[in-house]
């Protein structure tokens, strides 16, 4: 196991900290606080914390199989909105509460909107333009050629050569057509 270094993390993840706490809220080890209090107010604000009803509900309801996550305010900062990743240690009674700020898993997110957005668009375009080319190519060349020659027909040139008699769908039957004419 090799410790990631702090700096070494992205910015927003270098903002989150850890609490490892017992079932009934003692707080048995910090990591990373934010150092905008005194050290002896860090158990107080944390204990409560983690008594708000929201908070116990969520706390109470994970499993060693299944964790949980809340968004709260931040209990160090009331205006900066962070996310609160729970799990129980296995075979413990232990819980990991991880705190993230919750800018850490919105930009992400909406970067990855815009480039499927953009991956979309991109696609879109490209795909339209390869219809309009195959469409273009067997149908509307062909129909226009053919065009030409019902009207050469028609104005009494009987010598006009037609194409597309080999293919075998609806244009190559129209071409036969014209030439049976």
């Amino acid at each position: 196991f090799q410790p990631i270094e702090r700096e070494a993390l992205p910015a927003g993840w270098r903002e989150g900290y850890g609490i490892l706490t017992m079932a009934d809220s003692l707080v048995a080890a910090k990591s990373s606080l934010p150092t905008n209090l005194p050290p002896d107010k860090y158990t107080i604000v944390l204990s409560a914390f983690l008594s708000q009803a929201d908070i116990a509900a969520v706390r109470e309801n994970i499993t060693n199989q299944s964790g949980a996550f809340v968004v709260s305010s931040d209990p160090f900062n009331a205006d900066t909105s962070s996310v609160f990743l729970m799990n129980q240690l296995p075979g413990s009674n232990w819980q990991l509460i991880t705190a993230l700020p919750a800018s850490v898993l919105q930009n992400p997110l909406e970067r990855s909107i815009v480039q499927m957005a953009v991956v979309g668009l991109l696609g879109m375009g490209l795909l339209g333009w390869i219809v309009y080319a195959y469409v273009g190519r067997t149908i509307s060349t062909p129909l226009k050629d053919l065009r030409a020659a019902a009207q050469g027909i028609g104005s009494g040139e009987m010598r006009y050569m037609i194409g597309y008699q080999e293919q075998q769908d609806e244009i190559g039957s129209l071409a036969r057509a014209l030439e049976d004419m």
